[in-house]
């Protein structure tokens, strides 16, 4: 859910469900399987784009903090 291409449209970042919340993940534009970029705890989900490219922002909520956003590169 919540997918975000990355600019140049080359890969989408977005969430799935696991236990305990939502996984981060990017999957080729062309196809293949997801790879993960973050399993955290608490739910996450992709917000956008740096505008390079280079990382995807999301935001994350732990009862502890309420809603953070964070910057997890992708390479």
């Amino acid at each position: 859910t919540d997918a975000v291409w990355r600019p140049g449209g080359r890969q989408p970042a977005f969430d799935q469900l696991a236990p305990g919340g939502k996984d981060l993940d990017v999957v080729p534009a062309e196809g293949g399987a997801p790879r993960l970029l973050a399993r955290r705890p608490g739910t996450q989900w992709t917000t956008d784009w740096t505008p390079d490219g280079t990382a995807v922002l999301f935001t994350e909520f732990l009862e502890a903090t309420g809603l953070d956003v964070w910057r997890q590169p992708v390479d």
